[in-house]
Order: C-alpha cells, then sequence, then structure tokens
C-alpha cells in the first residue's frame, strides 16, 4: 500500500470511528438496554465503544404487535360441572402481548432482536432479548392500557455488534369483556356445538315415549343447552377475529328456559341467579379490582308468557270453535305481558347494584312471527304423507300469538328507552321480527329449527321453533351492528335547536294549521321528544315561543351504540324533514325549509358547541 492510499485509509477510519462514536452515544440516550452504559466523561475518539458497537446504518428495525386471542379459552375456562369460570382466567392480573419484528431487514445477518416495553405514565420498563424475529410476553403487562414498544436489530460484524436504529410503537392493550345472558335465544337452543343423532318412533302424541342416542348432541353446556353457536358468542368471536390488536373475553351465563327473575333472583336448577352468578364471577380480591363488563347483552320475556307451552298446546289441540282462546288467550299470557316492564326495571337495578360499571347494555327483542300462514310438518298436523285434520297451528293460531309477541317486543323496546340514560345505559338492539321474517318456520330456506330436527339432532323438542344455524348468524350480525365497545362517556357535540318560526299556505277554507315537531334522540328510531303548536292558514310567518321551540340533543361520534343519536334528524308532520350530519357541521346556522307544495315552511337555527376531545391514538 502507498503513501498515499495508505492516509486515505487512516483517515477514513477515524472519521468512520467518530461517526460510530456519535451515533452509538444517540443510541444509548434512547434507553435500549441492549447496549452498554457510556462512561460519562468518555472521548469519542479516544477508543470504539466497549465491545466495538458498531451503528449498522443498512439495518431496519421494523416493528408489529398484536395481543393473544383469549374468545377460545374463554370457553375453556367454564367449569360445566360447577356451571361456573375460573375466575383468574376472567379477571388477569398480568397481561400478554405478541411483539413481531419479522418485517425488520438488514445487509448483515440479524443475530438478536431486542425488544423493550414501557408503560406511558409509570415508571414500569422490561427489556427483552430474542434470536427470534417474533416473540410473545406472556403474562407480564402489570395492565391494560398504553404501552411505548421498542425494537432493535443486532447485526454480525464479526467482533463487533452492529446496533440499528430503534423503532417505538404506541402499544394498546385492550381486552373486552362480553357477557351474555338470558334465555334459550341466548344460549344458543336448536344450535348445538356439534349436533348428534337420534332415532326415535313418532306419533302426534309428541314427545316421543323413547328416544335412541345413536351419538350424543354436544354442548358447552348440557344443562342450559348453552352453545359456543348462539348468536351472542357469534358476535363476540367475530369482534375479536377483526382485530388482532384487541382480544375478547366470552361470558355466557344463558339458560334455555330462564324467566326475567331467574336474572334477577330465582336460581334455576341449582345455579344462582345470572347476575349474582357474574358479579362473583367479577368480585374484586387482592390480586384484581372489579372488572367492569364493557357489553351486557340481555335476552329475556319470552318465557315469562310461557310461549313453549302456547306452541305446544296450539299444535296440539283440535282446530275448532275459539280454539286459539284455548290455547293462547286462556294460559295467562295477557296478565303476564303487563307484569314485564316492572320486571324489567327490577332487571336494571339488578345490574346497576351488583354489577356496577357496566358500560353499556344491550337487549334485544324476539323473531315473534315464527309460523307466518301456519305450522308445517309436526307443528303443522302432518307427520310423513300422514295428516291429522284439525291438528297442528293453524294461521288463526299463529295471529293470535303474535298479537302477544309483538306486545312483549313493544315492552323490550319501550323499556330500552326509558333505561337508555347514563344510569342504566340500555340500548334496543334491533327488530328480529323484521330480519327473520322473510325466513319463517315454513319457508325454504328458514332461520327456525323444526320440530323433527330438533328430535332429530338433540334428542328431544327443547329446540323446535328456535333459531337454527343460519337464524343465529343472522342475530349476530345484528348484535354487532348495535354494539359498539368503546362507547364515550360524553358527547362529541352538543346542539341547540330552535324552532324560529313556521308558515302555512294560506287556504280559505281558514282553521289552524296543527305543527307536531319530533326530534328523533336515537338512532333509528321512530320516537322523540315531539312538541305540538298551530299556524294561521294565512301564508304568513308566525313566532314560536321559546319553550316549545326549543329542543337540545347530544351527538355522539359514530359509530355509537343506538341509545345515542350521531346526527340531527327531525320532522315536521312527519311531511317536511330535516337532517344534518357532521358533513355539513351539524347544520350550524339559520336556515329555511319548505314543503314541495308550500304546505309548510319552517325557520330554524342550530347552535353547535366544540367539540370534545378525542381519545389517544395506538397503532
Amino acid at each position: 500500500m502507498d503513501g498515499t492510499t495508505l492516509r486515505k485509509t487512516r483517515a477514513a477510519y477515524h472519521v468512520g470511528r467518530s461517526v460510530r462514536w456519535a451515533r452509538w452515544i444517540v443510541l444509548a440516550a434512547t434507553g435500549v438496554a441492549a447496549l452498554p452504559v457510556v462512561p460519562a466523561m468518555a472521548s469519542p475518539t479516544s477508543a470504539d465503544p466497549p465491545g466495538d458497537v458498531i451503528f449498522d446504518v443498512d439495518a431496519k428495525a421494523v416493528l408489529d404487535w398484536s395481543v393473544p386471542r383469549r374468545f377460545e379459552d374463554s370457553w375453556a375456562a367454564y367449569n360445566e360441572a360447577g356451571s361456573s369460570y375460573d375466575r383468574d382466567f376472567v379477571n388477569p392480573s398480568l397481561w400478554s402481548l405478541d411483539l413481531d419484528g419479522c418485517s425488520s431487514s438488514a445487509v448483515r445477518r440479524i443475530e438478536k432482536y431486542t425488544f423493550t416495553v414501557r408503560q406511558v405514565g409509570t415508571s414500569w420498563q422490561q427489556t427483552f432479548h430474542s434470536s427470534r424475529c417474533k416473540f410473545r410476553l406472556p403474562k407480564v403487562l402489570p395492565a391494560q392500557g398504553l404501552y411505548k414498544a421498542t425494537l432493535t436489530l443486532h447485526t454480525d460484524w464479526g467482533t463487533a455488534d452492529g446496533v440499528s436504529a430503534p423503532t417505538t410503537r404506541n402499544v394498546g392493550i385492550r381486552d373486552y369483556l362480553i357477557v351474555s345472558m338470558g334465555d334459550s335465544l341466548a344460549s344458543g337452543e336448536g344450535n348445538p356445538d356439534v349436533p348428534g343423532s337420534y332415532s326415535y318412533n313418532l306419533d302426534f302424541d309428541w314427545p316421543p315415549a323413547h328416544v335412541v342416542t345413536n351419538r350424543a348432541a354436544q354442548w358447552k353446556d348440557r344443562r342450559c343447552h348453552r352453545s359456543a353457536k348462539s348468536g351472542p358468542s357469534l358476535a363476540a368471536k367475530a369482534f375479536e377475529d377483526a382485530d388482532p390488536k384487541t382480544s375478547v373475553t366470552f361470558v355466557s351465563v344463558a339458560c334455555s328456559g330462564a324467566r326475567i327473575d331467574h336474572l334477577t333472583s330465582w336460581s334455576q336448577d341449582g345455579a344462582p341467579a345470572q347476575v349474582k352468578a357474574v358479579a362473583e364471577l367479577l368480585r374484586p380480591s387482592a390480586d384484581h379490582e372489579r372488572r367492569a363488563i364493557d357489553s351486557l347483552l340481555l335476552s329475556a320475556g319470552i318465557n315469562d308468557l310461557f310461549v313453549s307451552s302456547v306452541i305446544r298446546r296450539c299444535a296440539k289441540n283440535t282446530n275448532v270453535g275459539r280454539h286459539y282462546e284455548d290455547c293462547v288467550t286462556r294460559t295467562g299470557i295477557a296478565d303476564a305481558a303487563e307484569t314485564l316492564p316492572l320486571k324489567y326495571l327490577n332487571l336494571a337495578g339488578a345490574i346497576d347494584h351488583q354489577l356496577p360499571g357496566t358500560k353499556e347494555v344491550y337487549i334485544n327483542d324476539y323473531p315473534i312471527e315464527v309460523f307466518e300462514g301456519g305450522g308445517c310438518g309436526l307443528l303443522g298436523g302432518t307427520l310423513g304423507n300422514k295428516h291429522l285434520p284439525g291438528k297442528g297451528i293453524d294461521k288463526v293460531e299463529e295471529s293470535e300469538m303474535n298479537i302477544y309477541g309483538n306486545r312483549l317486543n313493544h315492552h323490550i323496546e319501550s323499556m330500552a328507552r326509558i333505561l337508555g340514560g347514563p344510569k342504566f345505559r340500555w340500548n334496543f338492539v334491533d327488530s328480529l321480527t323484521r330480519e327473520f321474517l322473510p325466513h319463517a318456520y315454513c319457508d325454504k330456506p328458514t332461520w327456525f329449527t323444526s320440530l323433527e330436527e330438533s328430535l332429530a339432532t338433540q334428542g328431544d323438542e327443547r329446540g323446535a321453533a328456535h333459531p337454527n344455524a343460519s337464524g343465529h348468524v343472522a342475530f349476530s350480525s345484528i348484535l354487532r351492528r348495535a354494539v359498539v365497545r368503546d362507547q364515550a362517556a360524553s358527547p362529541y357535540r352538543r346542539l341547540k335547536v330552535t324552532i324560529d318560526a313556521v308558515k302555512a299556505k294560506a287556504d280559505s277554507s281558514g282553521g289552524d294549521y296543527k305543527v307536531a315537531a319530533t326530534l328523533w334522540k336515537f338512532q333509528s328510531d321512530h320516537q322523540g321528544v315531539e312538541r305540538r303548536f298551530s299556524t294561521p292558514r294565512n301564508g304568513e310567518w308566525t313566532a314560536i315561543p321559546p319553550d316549545k321551540g326549543t329542543f337540545f340533543l347530544d351527538i355522539f361520534r359514530a359509530p355509537s351504540s343506538p341509545r345515542h343519536a350521531v346526527e340531527l334528524r327531525m320532522g315536521f308532520n312527519r311531511i317536511l324533514p330535516l337532517h344534518h350530519s357532521l358533513s355539513d357541521a351539524y347544520g350550524a346556522g339559520f336556515h329555511e325549509i319548505e314543503h314541495p307544495t308550500g304546505a309548510l315552511s319552517v325557520r330554524y337555527t342550530v347552535v353547535v358547541e366544540t367539540p370534545l376531545p378525542s381519545s389517544p391514538v395506538v397503532g
């Protein structure tokens, strides 16, 4: 090597050493625990860093993260013999995290991955080294919440340690506790986890006296006919599957045959009332605080009307005379329906008292018009090619059942609205009747389990007229549309809507024009706050007094649970709609609208409060 080349090489070495020192000091300042501590008075030109640490500019650390799944483990945590869940599983004192650096790249071989996780707002921090790019921290993190995760790569430089620039991600540990309570609709009756095979000789005096079990049906809980294929269970699983960065702990205490009192105070077949059972599961201990339920799914009320016995009586009686009274009206169903509002109030009180902190309660109604047009098969008076005249559920009986079924659904929706305030936080899910109507018991395809299918696949009649697999998938979809797992506690914006004046088209017939102004305060709702006033039919504007024309509406950011409004919707006599949303700043300012015929005109003003602060972002 000549003198010129030697001088250039030495200069390059010293420049490179200085750069390595400077970058190494920067790395040390980031707190990457894999690196040695720099002496306080060290000179960057005195020597290379301990162990010859080299800043590898070609190494690019890429970090991703997810959380381990918990839905399937929730079912595994259930002890059927004791009818109870593992409390330590449902209430973890430590949480797990999966870190993934496999998308990282480097020119030289990556020898080691250093992961550092720090809890935001505390001094908790831990560092982990791994030769593998994927690393699980099992039951290490002290709580749910926000963390900072950092990845540094270590590459092979022979006797030196190549170190990449660190990369950091925000990590949000979030597990949603979803609890399902209620009756056979919630438990999954008619839709076992694994259908069985049963043989029987059947006539019209069902249930059969002798049933031969070829292969027993399998349930998560045989006593309650509880299935992981129920609508609530499928909804919980779908929530977890949709987001690898959150997990779901799912607890179901729903039981076939349960009445509302079985949720609030009565034991059922030796098991405690469902609210009490969940309260015991979530009670605080030395290891954990009381865990709050994110979403409580309710299905209750239909067994309070003895519907199973009504169906049985109507299918077996003789369809002559006022037979519908014998099998429906005279069962006491009308009086039972009138007790429902008080029972729902008691249920809301039990949840509020025993399960404090429950964030949102979602209650569904029932697919009432199961036998639209009458029954078929055994429930229509037909066994194979044999028909027994006058037997089965006819159109008159079906119509009479629907009267009380619709009354039940009306009570459910009304009580959900009454209990929708900040104390009880009830939400009406949506109309199952509307969704299921095109798929009634005798339709093809049907969303209901037939009596024959129930006998053949679970060995009894209990699954008849309950949703089948397709029905529970549809039920799951309805729940997923309604449930919002991170519901804001406060509104995003608050609106003040003032109806300034109204005008009716001049009409020589005289008389005042009656105006009903309705503000809808919920999503997809047909009820709201209504005010009435009048205006002369003279084509002149009439000012509206503030006590009648002023409305207030809290707006929540979409998606939001059904008990909240996400846009401004009003109606005047149901002929003149008023609609504003985020896209037009909720209509802030003055407006004048007129019906196309000129029959009614309205002037109104919208005042919008300042938006509230948003939540921190993770990812």
